[in-house]
């Protein structure tokens, strides 16, 4: 309940406009002065359940694939129970059930559609998504800014999957932002699809991208 009420009174940046919680345009300061009160009451109990950053942040992720919660250490080696609470899907869109959510299918690394493809399996179909959102620039440099490259490397995907014999066919290369192959190679490269080391200009395997990474920025703010 306490990890609930936080996320209620987290919100108490704009506490005249929360009419939720019975915050009205006519607020006294004496209430508002409470409404933080209790914002800061409850973040301290979060604060104080012992929650921590995971060491590799990919394991945080792959502890949920697993339906496994909090093994993964963090930098002190004790368990690092980065997970508040977790939200669960159920369904697979064909049954009664609708609750399975389309988040990875939306915002996913963008990857199309071989479902169609029963022979196409494996690292050859690493998942059908749109990609509707992209990153920002700043978003990129608040990461840099606090040195967060694991982080960054895992949440803003540094490659594309590309298929070298066209449409309809098996993924079979990544193409990564320029000088982020070996960043990755020295992060979660075990833990995702690898297709074989190739050099930038090929068509399959895993290359980096000939155009400098400052351009890639550039042309990204530029939207």
């Amino acid at each position: 309940m306490g990890n609930v009420g936080a996320c209620i009174y987290v919100r108490a940046g704009e506490p005249k406009r929360d009419k939720e919680v019975g915050l009205a345009n006519n607020t006294t300061s004496a209430e508002i002065t409470e409404y933080f009160k209790k914002a800061s009451y409850y973040a301290q109990l979060v604060k104080n359940e012992g929650h921590s950053l995971t060491a590799k942040y990919w394991d945080f992720f792959i502890d949920i694939c697993s339906d496994k919660y909090n093994t993964a250490l963090n930098k002190d080696g004790a368990k690092a129970n980065e997970s508040i609470w977790e939200v669960e899907f159920a369904g697979n869109r064909s049954t009664d059930v609708r609750a399975e959510g389309r988040i990875g299918n939306i915002i996913g690394i963008q990857g199309k559609d071989l479902s169609s493809k029963a022979s196409i399996t494996g690292k050859g179909d690493p998942g059908y998504a749109y990609a509707f959102i992209w990153n920002t620039p700043k978003l990129l440099e608040l990461y840099e800014a606090n040195d967060d490259i694991d982080r960054c490397n895992w949440n803003i995907a540094p490659f594309t999957y590309t298929q070298s014999a066209g449409e309809g066919t098996p993924v079979d290369g990544r193409e990564f932002v320029k000088g982020k192959r070996d960043e990755v190679e020295q992060q979660y490269w075990d833990k995702s699809f690898s297709y074989g080391k190739t050099e930038p200009g090929s068509t399959y395997g895993d290359r980096e991208s000939k155009n400098d990474a400052n351009k890639n920025r550039n042309r990204a703010a530029a939207k």
